[in-house]
C-alpha cells in the first residue's frame, strides 16, 4: 500500500519471523513472560507464532486496512509514517491484539476480520511508541500520572500482574500521587491472559483496593472496558479510539484528554 501518508505493510512468513525476532530483541516480552510463573501458566498451550496466510487472504487484509486507513484521524495519518502488520496463530496471546516494538502491529488469526475501532486502537498504541515523550507529558501535565517503580509494588501484587505488551515498556503509574492500577489475574493457581482484574494500590497506606476508587471512577468514569484502566497507554487508546467530541456524558478525563490532543485527533 503506497497511497496516503501512513503506509501499511502486511508481513508473512519470513518477514514476519524476522519482524518478531527484531521486536524480541528490543522489549523482550516472551522472555519476561516465560519467567515469570505466572504469565507462563496463562500462556501454556497458546503458540506466538506467524499464521500461514493465502493470498486470497493477504488480498483481503490489504483491501480492508486500506479501506480504513481512508478513515483514520489525520494526527494518525499525518504522524505515523507506517505501521506493519503481523497475523499470529489465533492462540497468541489468547487472541488479544496488540503491538511491538518499534511500529508493529500484531492480531492473532480470528475468524472475523479486526475491526476500524481495533485497528485504530492500536495504532494508538503504535502512536505513543513513537512519540513517548509526547505521551509522558501529557499523562503528567493533562491526567496528572507519573511514573512508578515496577518494583516498589508488594510482591504479592507483582507476582500476579499480567505483562503487556502495549504497557510493560512504560511500567505502572501513579495517579495523582496516590493510585496505581495494576493489572492482576483473577486466579493465583489457574491464571489466564483474558481473567484479570484491575486492582488499585495505594502508594501511602500501602493497602489495595479490588475496585476502583470513588474519585477515579469520578474522573475517569465507567463507560470503558475495565481492562482499560489498568494504566494511561489503555485509557488513551480506549478513548480516542471509540469515544467522539461530542460524545454524551463523557467523563472529565476524556474532556480534558480531547482538550489537549485537538480535533485532529478524531475522526471526521
Amino acid at each position: 500500500m503506497t497511497s496516503g501518508t501512513m503506509n501499511i505493510y502486511i508481513l508473512c512468513n519470513a518477514r514476519a519471523s524476522e519482524a518478531l525476532a527484531y521486536a524480541e530483541q528490543k522489549d523482550n516480552y516472551i522472555e519476561e513472560c516465560l519467567d515469570s510463573r505466572a504469565n507462563a501458566r496463562a500462556r501454556m498451550g497458546t503458540s506466538y507464532t506467524p499464521a500461514k496466510l493465502s493470498d486470497t487472504e493477504v488480498g483481503a487484509m490489504r483491501t480492508l486496512f486500506d479501506e480504513y486507513r481512508r478513515h483514520m484521524p489525520m494526527r494518525i495519518q499525518r504522524d505515523i509514517d507506517y505501521a506493519s502488520i503481523v497475523f499470529l496463530m489465533p492462540s497468541a496471546d489468547t487472541g488479544f491484539p496488540h503491538t511491538r516494538p518499534d511500529q508493529l502491529i500484531c492480531f492473532p488469526q480470528q475468524a472475523t476480520l479486526p475491526s476500524m475501532e481495533t485497528f485504530l486502537h492500536e495504532l494508538w498504541h503504535v502512536h505513543q511508541r513513537k512519540y513517548p515523550d509526547l505521551w509522558k507529558r501529557l499523562y503528567k501535565n493533562v491526567w496528572k500520572f507519573r511514573p512508578f517503580p515496577l518494583e516498589q509494588i508488594p510482591a504479592e501484587l507483582r507476582e500476579h500482574m499480567r505483562i503487556n505488551p502495549d504497557t510493560m515498556l512504560d511500567g505502572p503509574y501513579c495517579w495523582r500521587d496516590t493510585w496505581v492500577p495494576l493489572p492482576i489475574f483473577q486466579s493465583p493457581t489457574q491464571p489466564r491472559l483474558g481473567d484479570c482484574s484491575i486492582w488499585f494500590y495505594n502508594v501511602g497506606t500501602r493497602l489495595w483496593k479490588k475496585s476502583a476508587p470513588v474519585e477515579w471512577s469520578a474522573y475517569f468514569g465507567n463507560v470503558l472496558p475495565p481492562t482499560a484502566h489498568e494504566h494511561p497507554n489503555e485509557l488513551s487508546a480506549y478513548m480516542l479510539s471509540t469515544m467522539s467530541q461530542e460524545q454524551v456524558g463523557a467523563p472529565p478525563a476524556f474532556r480534558d484528554l480531547s482538550a489537549s490532543v485537538g480535533a485532529i485527533s478524531f475522526r471526521a
